[in-house]
C-alpha cells in the first residue's frame, strides 16, 4: 500500500510539474501589410507582366490595332503601353 501511494503522489507530482511547464512560445505572427506594401505588390506584379510584354513585341508591331467594327476607337499597343506607363507612374509616385 506504502508503495502505490508513493508511486501516485510521484504521479500527481510528476503530472503537476509538467502541467505547469510552460509550452514552447509561438512566434507572433507578422504585422498586417501596410498599404503602401499593398500597392507597391499589386503594381510591381503589373509591371511584372507588361515589361516583358512590351520588349517581346517587335518594334515595327507597336502601331497594331485590331481591325474590324468592334475595335473602331481602340488604343494601338503603343497607346495601350504608354496608357499602362501613366497609371504606374500615377499610382505609385505618391
Amino acid at each position: 500500500m506504502k508503495k502505490l501511494t508513493l508511486l501516485l503522489l510521484t504521479l500527481v507530482f510528476a503530472t503537476s510539474a509538467f502541467a505547469q511547464t510552460p509550452a514552447a512560445a509561438k512566434p507572433a505572427p507578422p504585422p498586417p501589410p501596410t498599404m503602401a506594401q499593398i500597392l507597391d505588390r499589386e503594381l510591381t506584379g503589373v509591371e511584372h507582366e507588361v515589361v516583358p510584354l512590351a520588349e517581346a513585341m517587335p518594334a515595327d508591331k507597336y502601331d497594331f490595332k485590331p481591325s474590324g467594327e468592334g475595335f473602331k476607337d481602340v488604343r494601338t499597343f503603343k497607346q495601350q503601353i504608354g496608357h499602362i506607363a501613366a497609371v504606374l507612374h500615377i499610382f505609385a509616385a505618391p
